[in-house]
């Protein structure tokens, strides 16, 4: 059974079959990597950690295909994904104070939802 098939049945499962990852010891700071976010995929939707990667590479690829054409991608109570158009304009080299041009530049933004915002929010305020 290929994993691409596999992916489109877990895809299928009632929500509730899927769990939100434990809460971890707010004191405790620790950083998530992408290997930390398979292990976690993995766990939830009873796949393998290689489906799990599969899955994880799909989206984030797919993420930043769509933003790099210019698309903005919406994911309701995560947030959006977007490319953001800085225009041109003069700077100041701080070294040695000469002006130069700053060219037009292309830049991923990120704007969290509101659900987002407010878990982030409500669990900060427990700490």
């Amino acid at each position: 059974m290929s994993s691409l098939f596999r992916l489109k049945n877990v895809a299928r499962l009632p929500r509730h079959v899927f769990k939100p990852p434990p809460h971890r010891d707010l004191s405790a700071k620790a950083d998530l990597g992408k290997q930390d976010l398979v292990n976690i995929v993995s766990t939830n939707c009873s796949l393998t950690k290689t489906d799990a990667k599969v899955a994880v590479d799909a989206i984030f690829d797919s993420i930043q295909a769509a933003v790099a054409q210019g698309d903005k991608i919406s994911i309701p109570g995560f947030g959006s994904f977007e490319r953001s158009i800085r225009s041109a304009r003069q700077g100041r080299n701080p070294a040695t104070g000469e002006s130069l041009f700053i060219p037009e530049s292309a830049t991923p933004t990120f704007k969290a939802g509101s659900t987002f915002k407010g878990l982030v929010k409500e669990r900060y305020s427990k700490q």
